[in-house]
């Protein structure tokens, strides 16, 4: 198994390894190490000659896919340590300048003088044509629009380590649909961090805004394509759907008669 480098990373101990996201995928990363681990004893096995039933002939088959799933996950890792990084970043931290030149000669202009000398529709057609946002939403679907990137949102705190009742609320999802699991839920607090700009470098506010509202529209227009491996926005959308509307389980209060009867 050939992945010493996202393995060094892991051990890096950056100051993101504590980020809900990069926890939630490393956990993710560790299951299915296990999985090809197994995978890869079952392996010896069949190459010393013992025979293998066929639940671990269905295991073994599986090699490929849990060795390319593994593989994701640590580029989705490494990422994530990429993004929280820079948004962890000192303020007062002088940029470096050859990054800063790139981005004004792509932009047209510096930043310093970028809002008092660039007209806003110029603004708006530099912005919409470093990202694609698709056709644009018509007045009858702006509403609609607007109502599910508030829920994607409210879902994302609702299941985030602020809640204390999270928890409770992840159960809720996981139990009343068992067809998402706990990945999806990262998946969507990571794509609300996405839509709401926490997850994009501050320093390039007019490609920020643009990209939030890029996710956004596609959230809305609930797109097939994906936004990290193996999860796209119409699989979000269905999950925040779900988790907004799933009933409370059920919790059944057993109370010992402690009165005496009369006799």
């Amino acid at each position: 198994m050939t992945m010493q480098a996202p393995r060094a990373l892991w051990m890096s101990g950056t100051p993101a390894d504590n980020d809900p996201l990069v926890l939630a995928t490393g956990k993710r990363i560790r299951a299915w190490r296990k999985k090809l681990d197994k995978v890869e004893k079952l392996e010896q096995v069949a190459e010393s000659g013992k025979a293998l039933n066929d639940e671990q002939k269905r295991i073994l088959a599986s090699k490929e896919a849990v060795a390319t799933t593994l593989s994701e996950l640590e580029k989705l890792r490494k990422s994530q340590i990429e993004i929280v990084l820079e948004g962890i970043q000192p303020k007062d931290a002088e940029p470096d300048e050859r990054a800063c030149s790139d981005r004004e000669s792509a932009n047209g202009d510096t930043r310093s003088d970028f809002a008092t000398q660039t007209p806003a529709k110029e603004v708006e057609s530099m912005a919409s044509q470093s990202v694609d946002m698709g056709p644009p939403l018509d007045a009858a679907t702006d509403d609609a629009c607007f109502h599910d990137v508030i829920a994607l949102i409210h879902a994302a705190r609702l299941v985030g380590p602020a809640n204390p009742s999270s928890k409770f609320h992840i159960d809720s999802l996981l139990i009343n649909k068992p067809l998402y699991n706990m990945g999806d839920v990262s998946a969507m607090r990571f794509l609300a961090c996405l839509v709401d700009g926490s997850a994009q470098n501050p320093e390039t506010t007019v490609h920020s805004v643009q990209e939030s509202l890029c996710h956004a529209l596609r959230y809305a227009r609930r797109s097939g394509e994906e936004f990290m491996p193996g999860c796209s926005y119409s699989r979000v959308h269905a999950l925040v759907t779900s988790l907004l509307t799933s009933p409370a389980p059920a919790i059944n209060f057993i109370v010992d008669n402690f009165v005496p009867e009369s006799h």
